[in-house]
This record gives structure tokens, sequence and C-alpha cells, in this order.
């Protein structure tokens, strides 16, 4: 299976440009059927390379924004609501709806909980970045996808810094994208 996408392509492009950072890609097997082994191997990473800025999109980077550990997170159309969310997506190979156990589910349940956590704290204490697409499936103001709302409450914008970018962008961004959101980032 392939870890290292156009996602991580544009990543390690920008970072390429800017001394003394260094991307690596964590792959996640087991990112559908066992959220807590995901989150364990993520902080096994993360304490290995001594990592301090983690990265992720749409799923990866929900489980980028509720990591517990105190590092930067670059998070690019976060999926909020796995529990829910996931099983609207259409499998690539298949073409069938996307299946998750109620065990998963549960344990997804509880990280959400944690972002209500993470919007309360200070903004100077949030530390996360957030890039969106404008015309992401699961983010746009169709009824049932109006995040906006807690987009906005996680990435309020300061009028030092913006903490959120939106990008004229579908669900999966290419390099090119990713490199242009980055880039309004005052790093």
């Amino acid at each position: 299976m392939k870890w290292q996408g156009p996602v991580y392509e544009g990543l390690k492009r920008f970072f390429q440009k800017k001394e003394g950072y260094k991307t690596y890609s964590i792959p996640f097997p087991e990112i559908l059927t066992d959220p807590v082994k995901t989150v364990e191997r993520i902080k096994a990473f993360v304490a290995e390379k001594k990592i301090n800025i983690l990265a992720g999109t749409s799923l990866g980077g929900f489980y980028a924004l509720t990591f517990p550990e105190k590092v930067f997170k670059i998070v690019m159309n976060p999926c909020l609501f796995p529990s829910i969310e996931v099983e609207q997506v259409k499998n690539k190979v298949t073409g069938e709806y996307v299946k998750v156990s109620s065990e998963v589910k549960l344990v997804w349940q509880k990280m959400e909980a944690s972002l209500k956590d993470f919007s309360l704290l200070p903004e100077e204490a949030r530390s996360a970045f957030g890039l969106f697409g404008n015309q992401d499936f699961l983010f746009h103001y169709e009824k049932d996808h109006t995040y906006k709302p807690l987009f906005e409450e996680l990435f309020p914008s300061t009028k030092k810094q913006p903490n959120a970018f939106y990008i004229d962008g579908v669900h999966s961004f290419t390099p090119e994208q990713m490199e242009l959101g980055l880039s309004k980032w005052e790093w």
C-alpha cells in the first residue's frame, strides 16, 4: 500500500525549502480498525524521531488534531467526526461504502469529544494550523455537512496570525495546493 501520496509530497517539497526540517511518512495500517493502536504508533514515532510538527489530512488530520502530546499540528481537511463521516465515504478500490465496527466508532466518539477541550484552550495555546479546501465534500455547506462553525472555533484567526486558510481545492490537495496553503502561515 502506498503511504506517501500527494499531500506528503507537497509537505516534503515545502519543508525541503526550509532549513532544519525533515519529513517522515507514518504508515497507518490500523487507521480504520484500531484507533488505540494508531495513536500508540503516532506517539512512538513522534518520540523516536523527536518530531515537533505533526501533519495529517482527512482521518490522519483528525488523529493529528486529537494527538495529546505537545507538538505543532498542521491539519488539512481534517475529518472532525469520523464516527459519522467515515461510513459516508466510498472505498476507492471496491466502490462500496466503508464499514467500521461499533467498537471503533465508540473510540472515535471519545476522541471527538476531546476536540471541544482543544477549542476551549486559549488561542495562543492551540498551536495548530488548518488548511481547508473550499470544495471539500466533507466540509462544504451542504445541509448535513456544515462543520464550518466547529472549524472556526478550532482555528480562530487572530490579528497577528490567521490559524486557518481556505484554498481552492477538494478533499485531496495537490502538492502545489499544499505549498500555496502552507506559504500563508508565517514560519
